[in-house]
């Protein structure tokens, strides 16, 4: 388990909270040189493990973990086992997903804070949200499913000899890189890891001391975003008499379903996935159950008539294309766009998010930024944490991920106020405020603009026998 150390005070988290504020020129370099940090990641770690695989691993910030005499510079994020088309592709890949763990961090962080002044959260929640961004990924030439478990399933062979001759002696060399599961990766690969680097796991099953699956408490923090969205775009309170568009049904878009109709019965739903016996199944309970709803096809999902599109699937799905398509069917309509997948904009080529956001605004379409909407799968991990443990009652009481999750309405009010007073895309003033949050730890942590420009980019060889 990992082991927090971090002795700040609530009258520390005052000075904190009050060493920057918005407009404020005087500390303008620090936010700005913060900006630039993220741009490239403080570390990137690189070994071949053998058998055409390779493992990177990137620190991309730790300016808000505490500085004590024994740093505690912890940074975490999950571990991605998957085929890419290149090495360089899968470096490109964990710098990217470091970075936005960085933001991820950085605002449940804020988050935790504006909640302990107000006397809604405890100090310990604060400090163990005062994580680094990281990312791993592990390059699998050829990747075969046969040699690879699903969750709840044994691990194979394979798995475990990567996992123990390779993976941890990675991690037993970055000592502060907390492994998790990742796309190609779950729960069972980290119980496995644990037994040899028991300080560098997190999300460990319910059954052996851990936090368990997310996905409940990230549907939540979904279905948070989307209620606060809907007061904001439509002056509405709740979603009766909305239609609702949910692409994905896995766990976290079933997860969602049920919040809606146990909260708003006469919502209606469009849903679609990519396996269509599971579409018809979820389909023929819900209509049993009296719910209004009905399937699209995959790609005819952006054609429908709703109130609020929900990804909850793969990435990259709101582009040039899939926005124009949207606005076509929905003319006279404002729109919201809120859901759990990670990476929503399609940003794989120069400009391309500039683009989007740009046919956002033009359309009067609201997006609510992914990584504040999907935050409830790190603050969830976070109560496995000892310290939060010993802060409520002795284990993991997801009775608490799930009250406090609420906290991401302030977060999003503000960025969808901002947004509007200053001509900003939510995303861009979801990015700022991260940005000022980690230029606050930096200020009470001892940095100055130069001081943090000079954290320089290195990627360090790992050799094979280290």
């Amino acid at each position: 388990m990992v082991l927090i150390k971090d002795d700040l005070t609530l009258e520390e988290l005052q000075t904190v909270m009050s060493l920057l504020k918005e407009g404020d020129s005087t500390y303008e370099g620090v936010v700005e040189a913060v900006h630039t940090l993220l741009e490239r990641p403080e570390n990137v770690f690189y070994r071949d493990i053998g058998h055409g695989r390779v493992m990177w691993v990137a620190r991309n910030n730790t300016i808000i973990c505490p500085r004590t005499p024994e740093p505690t510079a912890w940074y975490l994020g999950g571990c991605r086992w998957k085929e890419y088309n290149s090495e360089r592709g899968a470096e490109i890949d964990v710098r990217n997903l470091a970075r936005g763990m960085s933001y991820k961090w950085a605002i449940l962080n804020l988050m935790f804070s504006m909640m302990a002044l107000e006397g809604r959260a405890k100090i310990e929640e604060v400090s163990a949200s005062r994580m680094g961004g990281g990312k791993s990924v592990i390059f699998e030439p050829n990747y075969n499913t046969e040699n690879f478990s699903r969750a709840n399933q044994p691990l194979s062979d394979l798995e475990k000899a990567v996992l123990k001759d390779k993976v941890v002696p990675v991690l037993h060399g970055l000592v502060q890189y907390i492994f998790a599961p990742d796309m190609g990766t779950h729960c069972g690969h980290v119980a496995f890891v644990e037994k040899y680097a028991p300080h560098n796991v997190a999300c460990l099953s319910l059954e052996r001391g851990g936090s368990g699956d997310p996905s409940l408490i990230t549907a939540r923090g979904v279905y948070e975003s989307m209620l606060e969205s809907v007061v904001y775009q439509l002056d509405r309170d709740g979603l009766n008499n909305l239609t609702v568009v949910v692409q994905g049904l896995g766990k976290v878009g079933s997860f969602l379903i049920e919040y809606i109709i146990q909260d708003y019965p006469i919502a209606n739903l469009i849903i679609t996935d990519i396996d269509r016996v599971k579409v018809a199944e979820k389909i023929r309970v819900l209509k049993a159950r009296g719910i209004n709803v009905r399937r699209a096809e995959p790609n005819e999902i952006y054609d429908q008539r709703f109130d609020i599109f929900s990804p909850n699937a793969t990435g990259q799905t709101i582009n040039p294309s899939t926005v124009r398509r949207m606005v076509k069917a929905n003319r006279d309509k404002k729109l919201i766009i809120v859901g759990g997948a990670n990476n929503q904009i399609d940003d794989r080529q120069a400009g391309r998010r500039e683009e989007v956001e740009g046919l956002l605004k033009k359309s009067n379409i609201l997006y609510a930024p992914d990584f504040v909407v999907n935050l409830g799968g790190i603050l969830n991990l976070i109560y496995e944490f000892q310290p939060l443990k010993d802060a409520f009652g002795g284990g993991y009481n997801q009775e608490r991920p799930l009250g406090v999750i609420s906290g991401v309405r302030a977060i999003l009010k503000e960025i969808c106020e901002r947004s509007n007073r200053l001509g900003l895309s939510p995303q861009s003033v979801a990015d700022r405020l991260a940005e000022e949050q980690i230029a606050r730890w930096a200020l009470f942590n001892g940095f100055g603009p130069d001081e943090l420009i000079a954290r320089g980019y290195l990627v360090d060889l790992l050799p094979k026998n280290s």
